[in-house]
Order: C-alpha cells, then sequence, then structure tokens
C-alpha cells in the first residue's frame, strides 16, 4: 500500500517572519435558494523568509496550516467550525542550518516532517494534535548536503513511478538514493538495517556518482560593483524501464553527457553505457553565423530516444543528429556497439525530432521539425512587408520496426508574420490582452461530487462564484505540465493539431492575433458560464493582483473548499474557505 503523494496544496513561498493570522468570524453568505454556506480565515504573510503549507499531519482528512519560518515550524489546526485556530504548535529549531521536506512515507494518511541538520542522518517527526512534534526518528545516516539557513530540500519523491515516496540525498560527489518498498516488510533493508514486519522497507542503497560542472565568473577585481561567484550545474535523474525487461533503470542526464543505469539485477553506481552528446553535435560560434541561413546555427542539435520500434526485447535507440536518424535496434541495453540498422537524412534545418504513434497502428512512427531558410534579408524585409515563416512536420512510417526512407506525409506549420512595423505599434495592446486573459482566475472543478470537472469557479464583482455543469472541453493550454518533457509539451500545444491533417496540409498561426492563439484557459471558462447556474457566493479579500483560486478539500469531509491567493506587491494574503 502506500501513496506517498501527499494530499495538500503546493507550498505558498513568501516572505519574511512576520505571519499575521486573523480568524473571520464563521459567517455565511447566502444570495439564492440552495446556496452554500462557507466559513473562513484570513492569512497575511510578508512575502520573503516564510513558507506556508497544507498538509495533513494528524491522518484524520483535515488540512493542517504550516508555517515554516527561520524561527521554526508552526502547525494551526482547523477546528470543527471550519476555521484555522489563532494559535497553534510551534517547533523552534535548534539548529542554524536546517534542510527540511514534507511526506508521507509509509502511506498512512499522515505527513511527516524530514530534517537533516548536521549533513550526516536523515531524520523524521510526526505531529499528534495533543502532544505536538514527536522525537526525531533517524531514517539514514549518509553524508548529505546541508543548505545555509532553513531551506527546502525535496528529499521525497517517487522515482520509480510505482506511487511511494523514494529519498534522494544529495552528497558530496554522488546521489544517494532509497527506493521505498511500502508495508508490510517483507524484503528490501529497513532504516536500521534489518527487514521487520511491520517496518517500513528500503531498498540497498543505490549511489550514483556524478562530476559537477562548475563555472567561475571571476568578476571584474577594478569595478567595486562586481559580483565574484560559481555555477555548479549537476546532472538530472529519473528512472524508466530503459531496455524493456520489466525493470526500473536509472538515466542520468546532463546537457553534454547521458548515464543508462541499468538493473542487472541491482543498479550499480557505474553507468552500464554513457552516450556522450557532445561528440555528435558542433557547437555554433559567432563564425558558423550563415546571413543568409540564420536556422542552420540552431539545427545542429544532437537527441536521443529509447523507443520500442519492432515489438521485441530489447528496446531500439534512436539518435538525431545534424539532420541525420540513426536507428539501432535493442541499442537500449547495449548502447552504440555496432553498425546503425538505419540511417536516414533529411535535408535542410532540422530543428527537432519526435518517435511516437501518428498513424494509429501499435508502433511509433519518425517526426521531423523541419525550418525553411531564413536570411537576414528577409527578416529586414518583414519590417515593412508582411510574410510567413513555414516549419514542416515529415512523418516517416514504422515499417517492420524500422522507419520507411521517405517521408509518408507532410504537414505545415505557417507563422504570419505581419508588417513588423504595424506590429511593433501594436505589440503593447497585443501583450495586455493576452495578460489580462491569463489573469482571469476562473478554473474547472468538480463542484457537485459527481466525477466530472464539469463546473467552474471564477471571481465576479469582488465575489467567489460557482457555476454548475457548464465548463467546456479541456483548452488547449489548460493544465500544461513538463510532467511529459518538452516532447509532450510541443506535442500537445502544436503537433496534435497537425496530426489531424491530410498530407499536405496546413495550420498558420498569425503574430498579429496571439491573443486569438494562445486563449487562456481561464477565459474560456469564463466565456462558459454566461447564463450558467449558480451555485454558490462568497465574498472575497479585496484586491485583484494576481489573484488564484485552489480548490482540495479542507476538512476532510469529501467535499470541495477553497484557498485563493493574492500575490501582492509585499505580501502574500491567503484566504481559506470551508463549505459549511
Amino acid at each position: 500500500m502506500g501513496p506517498s503523494k501527499p494530499r495538500g496544496t503546493s507550498f505558498l513561498s513568501a516572505g519574511c517572519a512576520l505571519f499575521g493570522l486573523s480568524a473571520a468570524a464563521a459567517g455565511a453568505t447566502s444570495t439564492i435558494d440552495g446556496v452554500v454556506e462557507f466559513t473562513e480565515t484570513r492569512v497575511s504573510v510578508s512575502r520573503r523568509g516564510v513558507t506556508l503549507a497544507l498538509r495533513d499531519l494528524t491522518g484524520d482528512g483535515a488540512l493542517e496550516l504550516i508555517r515554516i519560518d527561520g524561527s521554526g515550524v508552526l502547525v494551526r489546526q482547523l477546528r470543527p467550525s471550519g476555521v484555522y485556530a489563532e494559535t497553534g504548535t510551534l517547533f523552534p529549531w535548534v539548529d542554524a542550518n536546517v534542510g527540511w521536506d514534507l511526506a508521507d512515507l509509509d502511506g498512512d494518511g499522515r505527513t511527516e516532517m524530514l530534517l537533516v541538520t548536521d549533513g550526516r542522518s536523515i531524520t523524521s517527526m510526526t505531529f499528534d494534535e495533543a502532544a505536538g512534534w514527536s522525537e526525531r526518528a533517524k531514517l539514514f545516516e549518509t553524508a548529505t548536503y546541508l543548505p545555509a539557513g532553513v531551506a527546502r530540500v525535496p528529499f521525497a519523491r517517487d522515482i520509480d513511478g510505482d506511487d511511494r515516496l523514494d529519498l534522494v540525498l544529495p552528497g558530496p560527489g554522488r546521489f544517494h538514493l532509497r527506493m521505498n518498498r511500502g508495508l508490510p516488510a517483507g524484503s528490501g533493508e529497513t532504516a536500521s538495517g534489518a527487514s521487520t514486519p511491520g517496518t517500513l522497507a528500503w531498498s540497498p542503497p543505490i549511489e550514483v556518482a556524478y562530476e559537477p560542472e562548475i563555472d567561475y565568473d571571476l568578476g571584474d577585481p577594478n569595478r567595486l560593483s562586481s559580483t565574484f561567484g560559481q555555477n555548479i550545474r549537476v546532472p538530472w535523474f529519473s528512472m524508466s524501464d530503459v531496455d524493456g525487461d520489466g525493470t526500473q533503470d536509472l538515466v542520468s542526464e546532463t546537457e553534454e553527457r547521458v548515464a543508462f543505469h541499468l538493473a542487472r539485477p541491482e543498479i550499480e553506481a557505474v553507468p552500464t553505457w554513457e552516450l556522450d552528446l557532445s561528440e555528435l553535435k558542433n557547437g555554433a560560434s559567432v563564425s558558423d553565423v550563415d546571413l543568409d541561413d540564420l536556422l542552420s546555427v540552431v539545427s545542429g542539435f544532437a537527441q536521443w530516444r529509447v523507443e520500442d520500434l519492432d515489438g521485441e526485447f530489447p528496446k531500439d535507440l534512436v539518435i538525431g543528429s545534424e539532420g541525420t536518424f540513426k536507428i539501432y535496434l535493442g541499442g537500449a541495453a547495449t548502447g552504440i556497439v555496432k553498425k546503425p540498422d538505419q540511417v536516414l537524412k533529411a535535408s535542410g534545418n532540422v530543428l527537432y525530432f519526435f518517435v511516437r504513434n501518428v498513424t494509429g497502428d501499435a508502433r511509433p512512427d519518425l517526426q521531423v521539425v523541419r525550418g525553411e531558410r531564413v536570411s537576414l534579408a528577409r527578416l529586414l524585409k518583414y519590417l515593412v512587408v508582411p510574410g510567413q515563416l513555414d516549419f514542416d512536420v515529415f512523418t516517416y512510417g514504422n515499417e517492420d520496426g524500422l522507419f520507411a526512407r521517405k517521408p509518408t506525409k507532410r504537414t505545415t506549420l505557417g507563422l504570419r508574420v505581419p508588417r513588423l512595423f504595424k506590429l511593433f505599434d501594436e505589440f503593447d495592446e497585443i501583450a495586455k490582452e493576452l495578460e489580462a486573459q491569463w489573469d482571469i482566475p476562473a478554473r474547472r472543478i468538480d463542484w457537485d461530487g459527481d466525477g466530472q470537472e464539469d463546473d467552474v469557479v471564477d471571481e465576479v464583482d469582488g465575489q467567489l462564484v460557482v457555476y454548475r455543469n457548464c465548463a467546456p472541453g479541456e483548452q488547449k493550454f489548460e493544465n500544461l505540465t513538463l510532467k511529459s518533457g518538452i516532447d509532450g509539451l510541443i506535442e500537445r500545444v502544436i503537433i496534435q493539431d497537425l496530426d489531424r491533417l491530410d498530407d499536405g496540409g496546413e495550420s498558420v498561426i498569425d503574430l498579429g492575433e496571439l491573443d486569438a492563439f494562445a486563449v487562456a484557459p481561464g477565459k474560456a471558462l469564463r466565456d462558459a458560464t454566461s447564463g450558467a447556474a449558480v451555485a454558490a457566493r462568497a465574498p472575497l479579500w479585496a484586491g485583484k493582483d494576481d489573484r488564484q483560486f485552489r480548490a482540495t478539500d479542507l476538512d476532510g469531509d469529501g467535499r470541495v473548499d477553497f484557498v485563493t491567493v493574492i500575490d501582492g506587491e509585499k505580501s502574500l494574503q491567503v484566504q481559506f474557505l470551508v463549505r459549511k
């Protein structure tokens, strides 16, 4: 069992050690028959040095209000009336340097506080309504990076996709990974080093070495205002079944190098194989700039994909570089140890490529994005004459595990460029329109608990208003995330529209009408509320600067409550609305 994704809202980072909480009267508003009543709590907190979080610390379903700053951790509980208590339980810091995180590691519904204060051990604490915070329980003894001051360090994340939170401990020169094996324990190593039924079990430690890439900025010693410092870049890593054998493998990636740690059967610190991207691409310099073909500078990319092209184990490796695509069947298990099984060459400025199912069969296809030649003279021409820039997407169908030699489909994305002098004059107006759209706080919710997010919450004349059963289908720019990577983002916003076109089809985006193309989700939802039935209203904290709505169950009764946030110049104003 074990979820391990903690229930609650995202962290709200704010400022200084001031935290003013005023519990508003548990008043309610009722403007129509059957309207839902709310109780409210208002919190004003300055923007620097304070973090607010909502988490279920006791396992009763209600979310505690947690404030973390330089003085310690303060917990205020939700009263039965639906108002957060004015006083709370403070756990003061006894160490000058603290790294912390909040996570439900054992999946019991209670969020724990994870701490590192000495750079050597990870400890956890639990919260009890009567007793407050427990004594620290040691999880592991290992050298761990300790930030200066009080800072959140995201120790807990689900690396292997089993819905349990694992531990990622950054140490000197290596990452220390522990996979959460859940409850009850039957195998694996517990925090004490033994496997005991009923105790949270962990995998043996996985230590992945890395070489930090350090850039020094020595500044100008002749200038008193000069900045001295260094930037340290460490790899991003993730776990997935790279080779297709059914076990999770580890991938560590930087801009120049990818390291694959395959489980055979355990994951070793030394990579099974590596891919040096720097050898596959030519870095552009000033001397490489071709004024007759400006996009040629950005076309010297190197990318890799691991997919099952032929339906046979292990998975296959696709490498794209400088307009050349090499396919290594079974290459996910070994890397480049043989000649490629196929080589495809694409002319022109190849900007990106995808390996995804386009034709609707069971196997992925190759899609290549190519940009046309754009000269400096042509760009200068656009200052006075409108024109269009075309980007072609070529689809190479999958034929028995390899890609077709010639494109099976070609579609075009056209960027219509108005006369730039005119566009410059209108740019401020377009930007203001876009900003106004994206400032609309309306969002879709499941208000009535029917399992459908077809209701809308919005702000109207200083009130929170809930509309029933009026939300349109999900919009293109709604709920955009990077969980599926850059590929997934581009695919959703642009490529999916091109997939629906026939061979030779064209989709055009007019840069002079960006406000019509990039319609904000909030605007589309607000437009849909016209004439819709109102289910609830509640007065809101005055102010409209960057207001946000968050729908969550604050009191654990299974119904939607609301958190509203106004991001002002000097403070965050947070309002908690609990349904009676």
